[in-house]
């Protein structure tokens, strides 16, 4: 049994679930910030928690994430969806701040009970929604709020590509809560939309896919932004087997703007 003293200069934190975003990204980030502390990785697949500890240099793997509560900070939840609100919940009442990855939950109903524990307990809930902080997306918000297009009249989005993702599970085409592109790929292309045009919500006027009554990897939605007399209107296509232009085109009086999808450093701005 491996027993941590704390370290008052660092946060301690557990990264549940042992797949490729958290051997990916998560750890690899978390090496270049100083006061961070990884200090448990969970997985059910105890090897596979083992393995991914001992190539960090975490000091605790283990199957269980109970065996956190009283010993971190906070935790990132990188599990499958359809565990995500019965584990938040239960970190959030424990007054553990929690991180978890996209989609929040598989239905509507836990989206709103992990909401309602965050504010109960006043203990925070985030969503790793991490396109927001890129150099172009942010530009591309303030070239709208600064008006640069004039009204705007309606967009176009789009992100597509072979699927090459390296799973750990196959979670994404096995699970039946998890419902394809959509709930993969949606989450991050839909947040961006909100934000950009300052909603909370929006009306779906078209949801095409190919799914046939399993998961889709193909996708059409036709979104509505109100925005007084004259909607914002557009379309986000979705492709795990083509290449798209992988890109958020943004249409208004003056012109166009085009950012990319997955976030960089530049905006394109196309004049009338």
């Amino acid at each position: 049994m491996t027993v941590l003293k704390k370290n008052p200069k660092k946060v301690r934190l557990a990264i549940i679930g042992a797949g490729a975003i958290t051997e990916g990204s998560y750890l690899p980030a978390a090496m270049h910030i100083s006061h961070l502390e990884i200090t448990h990785i969970v997985d059910l697949d105890q090897a596979r928690a083992r393995q991914v500890a001992e190539d960090f240099k975490v000091p605790i793997a283990t199957s269980d994430y109970h065996e956190l509560f009283g010993k971190v900070d906070g935790v990132v939840i990188a599990t499958p969806p359809n565990s995500h609100a019965k584990i938040s919940k239960e970190f959030m009442n424990a007054s553990i701040p929690v991180l978890c990855e996209k989609p929040i939950a598989s239905t509507l109903t836990e989206a709103g009970e992990m909401v309602a524990t965050g504010k109960s307990t006043n203990i925070h809930l985030a969503v790793a929604m991490n396109r927001r902080l890129s150099r172009s997306a942010r530009l591309l918000k303030q070239l709208i709020n600064d008006r640069l297009l004039g009204d705007i009249t309606h967009f176009d989005a789009a992100e597509g590509y072979e699927y090459n993702w390296p799973l750990r599970s196959g979670h994404v085409f096995l699970n039946p809560d998890h419902r394809g592109i959509i709930s993969d790929i949606g989450p991050h292309v839909f947040d961006l939309l909100f934000w950009l045009f300052n909603r909370s919500s929006a009306r779906v006027n078209k949801c095409e896919d190919d799914n046939w009554g399993g998961v889709e990897a193909n996708a059409l939605v036709a979104l509505e932004f109100e925005n007084g007399h004259r909607p914002i209107c557009g379309q986000v296509e979705f492709s795990w087997t083509r290449m798209l232009h992988n890109s958020i085109r943004i249409y208004g009086e003056n012109g166009m703007l085009e950012a990319s999808i997955l976030g960089g450093q530049n905006v394109n701005y196309y004049t009338n």
